[in-house]
């Protein structure tokens, strides 16, 4: 009896203090990322006069560890390790130490379980076609100040609110991207023979090129992470203005070419966000602050916080905006389908509700009026997949539902 009143203690005190958002709090967060604030992290990233992995990044390791400090982290690391393999764009071997940065957000209730925001901190200069690195400038506003920046504005907005997850978050920078993902293979690698619990690795490279402001974001997937990648689907669609774009094929070959690739190799899950509109100045002397649109990174953070709370909290992501906590939420089943889903929706009986069906590419594949509480959606000529269902009610979301069909 004694050890089953001390189960129920334990289970009990688990769920009295896990880590709970509020609706209202988590729409707070939402509206303080700051476009400003991620600017001026990236131009701060771009007055180091070198980022360079062939040469030593530990000034830049030492700002962003800095940063982290700032926003009140006390478990900030400079993981350094040395380095030496050769390079096709030296034409030579680089052999030295590289700099990557942890800084750690422990979990309340289950700290041995670990989410992943990072990206790296390096970058080159090119001259195409002959690929010689050009030493004397490496700006690399967008590849990769932009995703540093989006991760320290995420660190920023939670701490300002003293946010303390369930689950432990590891806030990380890599080094030696550029050449070969040598800090995130160091890192996956390391994690990977010390049984690290990796929940998800969240990767954000060149976040920042959208200069016709069309809001796109592209979502390279792995394999063992097609329910990380609809959910990045999901929140695109309810929790920012980003529409999602999920590559097929040889189009998600790309994910080969980020930090998250280490990760899924050494069998963690991971999702890879990038811009859908490639930045014009790659790799080149012109990729500087100005270039860039700072209201898409912003949107791009938005996507990372909620992300983070949905994975590192035991309750979750608020499952409604506060601003429509009136209207009751909407329930479907069975979940999941083969053809017909049951739909209720109270407030429907009100008029001018619509639902609209979404693809995990961000195709509208069906739209539908409802006008009763309770209705019926046939979505059997739909091939199986994920499906994002948002109704509408003049111009107003009142839910946002993920549905599977099999």
């Amino acid at each position: 009896m004694k050890k089953v009143i001390v189960l129920v203690g334990f289970v009990c005190s688990l769920f009295l203090s896990s880590a709970q958002v509020s609706h209202h709090e988590f729409n707070q967060m939402l509206s303080e990322i700051n476009a400003d604030s991620i600017r001026a992290t990236v131009q701060d990233m771009v007055d180091i006069p070198n980022r360079f992995a062939a040469t030593s990044n530990l000034e830049v390791a030492q700002y962003i560890a800095g940063r982290m400090r700032q926003y009140g982290l006390t478990d900030v690391i400079i993981d350094s390790f040395p380095i030496n393999e050769y390079t096709w764009l030296l034409h030579d071997y680089v052999n030295h130490n590289l700099y990557n940065v942890r800084g750690r957000l422990p979990g309340v209730t289950i700290s041995d379980s670990i989410v992943i925001m990072g990206a790296h901190h390096d970058c080159i200069t090119t001259n195409p076609p002959f690929y010689n690195v050009m030493y004397e400038n490496t700006a690399g506003a967008d590849d990769n100040a932009s995703g540093c920046a989006v991760m320290l504005e995420v660190l920023r907005v939670l701490q300002s609110h003293g946010f303390s997850p369930d689950y432990t978050i590891d806030f990380m920078t890599y080094d030696g991207e550029e050449f070969g993902l040598w800090g995130s293979e160091y890192d996956a690698a390391t994690r990977h023979d010390a049984g690290d619990k990796v929940i998800v690795m969240l990767n954000n490279d060149m976040v920042a090129n959208d200069p016709d402001d069309e809001r796109v974001v592209t979502l390279h997937w792995y394999d063992n992470a097609i329910e990380d990648r609809d959910t990045a689907v999901s929140f695109c669609q309810k929790y920012t203005e980003l529409t999602p774009f999920v590559p097929m094929g040889a189009d998600n070959d790309e994910r080969q070419a980020s930090d998250s690739w280490n990760y899924a190799q050494n069998g963690f899950r991971s999702v890879f966000a990038i811009e859908n509109n490639f930045s014009p100045a790659y790799h080149e002397p012109g990729d500087t602050t100005g270039l860039y649109n700072y209201d898409y990174a912003a949107e791009i953070s938005k996507l990372n916080l909620a992300m983070l709370i949905h994975y590192t909290t035991v309750a979750g992501v608020p499952t409604k905006v506060e601003d429509v906590a009136d209207i009751a939420t909407v329930s479907l089943w069975p979940n999941p389908t083969s053809g017909i889903v049951h739909i209720s929706c109270p407030k429907a009986t009100e008029g001018g509700t619509t639902i609209l069906v979404y693809d995990v590419f961000g195709k509208l594949c069906r739209t539908e009026m409802v006008n009763d509480a309770f209705t019926t959606l046939d979505i059997s000529n739909l091939p199986a997949g994920m499906y994002v269902m948002k109704l509408m009610r003049q111009n107003q979301l009142l839910d946002v539902c993920k549905m599977m069909k099999q």
